[in-house]
């Protein structure tokens, strides 16, 4: 990401071939376990590959792959703000 200015202020890095150790998540998502013990954004050699019915709640698609799409809410601080917003989102004018 840059600034209007172009001036470089963060970047997505990704690939088990940049992070040796790290899991491929190739037709299968990957976690980090327990969850919450990693930040997001930060990939290392604790996070796991999704398996089904894993604390994720994860399956197999038609198609072969395992994983959670859209399903899995992270940390209770995520609910928390989405129960905050549901509250305000029919009070907007």
């Amino acid at each position: 990401m840059v600034t209007t200015s172009l001036i470089l202020v963060d970047r997505l890095t990704f690939g088990d071939q940049n992070f040796p150790g790290t899991i491929r998540t190739q037709n299968i998502s990957g976690w980090n376990t327990p969850v919450g013990t990693t930040p997001w954004g930060n990939v290392d050699a604790t996070w796991v590959l999704s398996t089904v019915g894993d604390a994720q709640n994860s399956y197999t698609s038609a198609h072969g792959d395992i994983g959670n799409p859209g399903t899995c809410v992270p940390a209770p601080g995520a609910a928390l703000l989405a129960s905050i917003g549901a509250l305000f989102a029919g009070r907007c004018r």
